[in-house]
C-alpha cells in the first residue's frame, strides 16, 4: 500500500493505517534522532561498549518525540504527493520537533 493510500485511510479515521505508517517510518525517525543527537553532542559511549545510559535515554526520548511529530504532521494533512516524496515533506517536522525537545531539556545551544 502506498503512502498516499495510507494517508487517505488515516484521514478517514483508520487507526490501523496510522500504526502502519508509523511502523513504516520508524527507521527514518531512529536515524533522524541519532543525527540530531550527534549535532547536540548527546552521543556518549558507555563504559562497556555501546551507548551510555544517558545516550540511550536521549535517543529514546527523541524517537518518541519524532513519532508524535509524525502523527501531528499526518493529522494536519498538508502533504501533497504532487510536490514530492512523503519523507521529504515530513523530515523537517521531525527534525524541528526533536531540536525543540533538546533545546527545552538542555537549554539553547549555539
Amino acid at each position: 500500500m502506498s503512502d498516499q493510500e495510507l494517508l487517505d485511510r488515516i484521514a478517514q479515521g483508520d487507526q490501523a493505517a496510522l500504526t502502519e505508517l508509523c511502523d513504516r517510518y520508524a527507521e527514518l525517525i531512529r536515524k533522524r534522532a541519532q543525527w540530531i543527537a550527534r549535532q547536540y553532542n548527546c552521543l556518549r559511549p558507555g563504559s562497556h561498549g555501546g551507548w551510555s545510559d544517558y545516550t540511550k535515554e536521549t535517543l529514546s526520548e527523541l524517537e518518541s518525540v519524532g513519532k508524535l511529530a509524525l502523527v501531528e504532521c499526518v493529522r494536519a494533512g498538508g502533504y501533497d504527493a504532487e510536490k514530492g516524496r512523503f519523507t521529504t515533506y515530513v523530515t523537517p517536522f521531525l527534525d524541528g520537533a526533536m531540536r525543540r525537545h533538546l533545546e527545552c531539556s538542555m537549554g539553547t545551544l549555539a
